[in-house]
């Protein structure tokens, strides 16, 4: 039988090489390379910087959560697209009488 480690949040039963379990709490103390800094240095404006590693397990929404969620982002990205064809038709209008003014196009 394999070694397992038992998540303090949830509950669930882990394999022993796990670092963080499902539910997403890290298992064990995992080192890091890049450490908590608390520094203030020369020029700085005085505050304090923390740096905190966020790891995202897995994503669970059923399809139809998934489906709204896409629909929901693709409707939202109308306005978007609106506004970037309206930049780009001012910016043509713009550059044309540029052009025109300085008799480049006969």
């Amino acid at each position: 039988m394999d070694a397992s480690i038992k998540c303090p949040a949830c509950g669930r039963m882990n394999a022993d090489t796990s670092t963080h379990c499902y539910c997403g709490r890290p298992l064990i103390d995992v080192p890091s390379d890049r450490p908590v800094s608390a520094s203030i240095g020369a020029g700085s404006t005085g505050r304090v910087s923390l740096r905190h590693e966020v790891v995202v397990a897995d994503v669970r929404m059923s399809f139809w959560s998934m489906v709204i969620f896409m629909v929901k982002w693709a409707i939202a990205s109308i306005p978007a697209a609106i506004i970037l064809v309206a930049v780009v038709l001012f910016a043509m209008v713009f550059l044309g009488g540029i052009v025109s003014a300085l008799g480049w196009l006969r």
